[in-house]
């Protein structure tokens, strides 16, 4: 037996750093000694790149700065900026310091911005140089502001970065201390800051390249990040690609003709969409004539955020003829990944399902009184996991409600077949109790979209004397798919003929679009507002 004592080196805080804890900053630092010229980060727009080892020193040039701000350990520090290589780089500082990153939504208006600054309380603000002048100087007091940009030199933090490598930050941080708020765009009521710390998105990370092992991810492939960074999805891949040595390509923002040409020049292997978002790149697709050979090169599709249809899932086939598309079932609160549909198999054989748990991840589907439901049964799903938020920012009775029972309580409604597969239902609060029968609006929302003339559909119970609820369709009609009252005959017909009678639409309202949000979701508050008491005119596709 070795008599050598570890007792002293084993507890020094050089040696827990480097070998310890699971934190961002470091996990930058271990993939700048694997790959050190290997490209980390790549903006497509400007062309600029950092390897691995640049990306190091950018990270600690800028937590050596923020340090002689004097801000610190358990300080909030606010982001406002699109998707750039330096937004990374002062996330990754500030996990280097133990600073709370909060992420701006930037197309939040000043009273939304207002509310956010004033819950969390930051001691600075980070603002890129494109909304510098735009941000409203009332919400500025009090605040160390600085600025950043999409190219290397440019705003006050280009102006920070050595050339030699800085002093690794030598702090004993805890890896599992909130280190970033996401504040949650709910439909209803003032957004929730959900904490998340270091160790849970290394977690996440690792979970994910498992869950995607069936699809041959490695280190060759590399990201296309589009969607914003401020969102939890975004910032969930972009760290996971990090986190496995592979190269992050970034677009300031989500555009479908620039992701095409992001894709036809090689950046990118795998990338993420919401629904909307793959519906505009199969549309630029069309219009264009692109030549599938051109764009060959992605070979995964990550669909979340929404249920993707099957006939938008054959689409994209079509589009990208070697690409598998798989779903993925994410949520804030969980650090992204959850479910994964990523057997390829499976998705021949079941192309509605969202998938299995993902590694890590504990999925019950309880009932109202948090007992488990049985196979084929509805009920809410579940989850535990070692990537679970700490809780919402300030709002300890808001997480009790949501932890109840020791499970977080996603809203989320599901069913889960006895070899494990699971199905999302809908929504827990969208659920329309009508004439004492439950109606899950999606399963409704799915037939609609399948009918010829409706691009997209959003299903909500209304107030009716009778029935208590009653089932009201809005169906988004383009221009020159005919002739509102025709395509809602031919949508009521599919509705009867594939549906209970029960769940069949009583009311109906026809717009141009549904209302969406900035992540390109429909916003149901909005479309409530539009129908009221549903007993406006069919067609308000001028009004929409």
């Amino acid at each position: 037996m070795s008599t050598v004592d570890w007792t002293d080196i084993s507890t020094s805080p050089s040696f827990v750093r480097a070998n310890r804890r699971r934190l961002l900053g470091e996990d930058i630092e271990r993939n700048a000694i694997n790959f050190p010229e290997k490209i980390a980060l790549h903006d497509i727009v400007s062309g600029w790149s950092l390897t691995f080892r640049q990306f190091e020193i950018r990270i600690n040039s800028v937590a050596k700065h923020l340090a002689r701000l004097k801000i610190g350990e358990g300080d909030r520090l606010c982001v406002l900026g699109r998707n750039h290589i330096d937004t990374l780089s002062i996330y990754y500082a500030c996990c280097r310091l133990g600073i709370i990153v909060v992420p701006l939504n930037y197309n939040s208006n000043v009273e939304e911005l207002r509310y956010i600054l004033e819950d969390a309380r930051p001691r600075a603000l980070a603002v890129s140089m494109e909304f510098a002048d735009r941000v409203d100087p009332s919400l500025l007091t009090g605040l160390e502001v600085f600025t950043f940009g999409g190219s290397e030199k440019e705003g006050d933090l280009g102006s920070w970065i050595e050339t030699e490598r800085p002093e690794t930050p030598d702090i004993l941080l805890d890896d599992r201390a909130p280190a970033f708020i996401l504040y949650t765009g709910g439909t209803t009521g003032k957004p929730k800051g959900v904490m998340l710390c270091q160790a849970g998105f290394l977690t996440m990370a690792g979970n994910t390249i498992h869950a995607l092992s069936p699809l041959a991810i490695g280190k060759n492939d590399s990201w296309l990040v589009a969607g914003p960074l401020y969102h939890g999805a975004a910032l969930a891949y972009s760290v996971t690609g990090l986190h496995f040595g592979q190269t992050v390509h970034l677009l300031p923002q989500f555009d479908a003709d620039d992701v095409l040409s992001a894709i036809a020049r090689g950046y990118g292997t795998t990338t993420w969409f919401i629904p909307t978002m793959s519906r505009r790149v199969v549309d630029r697709v069309a219009e264009k004539k692109i030549d599938p050979a051109a764009i060959e090169g992605l070979r995964l599709i990550i669909s979340a955020g929404a249920p993707l249809s099957v006939q938008l899932r054959q689409e994209l086939r079509r589009a990208f003829r070697l690409c598998q598309v798989i779903d993925i079932v994410g949520q804030t609160e969980l650090t992204s990944t959850i479910i994964s549909h990523g057997e390829p198999g499976e998705i021949e054989r079941d192309p509605t399902a969202v998938g299995f748990p993902a590694p890590g991840m504990t999925v019950a589907l309880l009932d109202d009184n948090n007992n488990p439901v049985g196979p084929d049964q509805v009920g809410e799903l579940c989850y535990r996991s070692d990537c679970l938020m700490l809780g919402y920012w300030k709002k300890p009775e808001a997480t009790r409600e949501a932890m109840a029972g020791g499970w977080f309580h996603s809203g989320d409604l599901g069913r889960r077949r006895p070899d494990g597969l699971i199905h999302v239902v809908g929504r827990k609060k969208e659920l329309i109790k009508s004439g004492g029968e439950n109606i899950i609006p999606n399963e409704i929302e799915n037939v609609l979209r399948g009918v010829a003339g409706i691009s997209d559909a959003c299903v909500i119970g209304v107030a009716d004397d009778h029935w208590g609820e009653r089932v009201h369709a809005v169906i988004a009609i383009g221009e020159g798919e005919g002739d509102a009252e025709t395509v809602r005959a031919a949508a009521e017909a599919k509705c009867r003929s594939d549906l209970s009678r029960y769940k069949v639409p009583k009311t109906w309202t026809a717009l141009s679009k549904l209302p969406a949000n900035a992540l390109g979701k429909c916003d149901k508050a909005k479309v409530r507002e539009i129908v009221g008491d549903g007993k406006k005119e069919l067609d308000l596709r001028r009004n929409g």
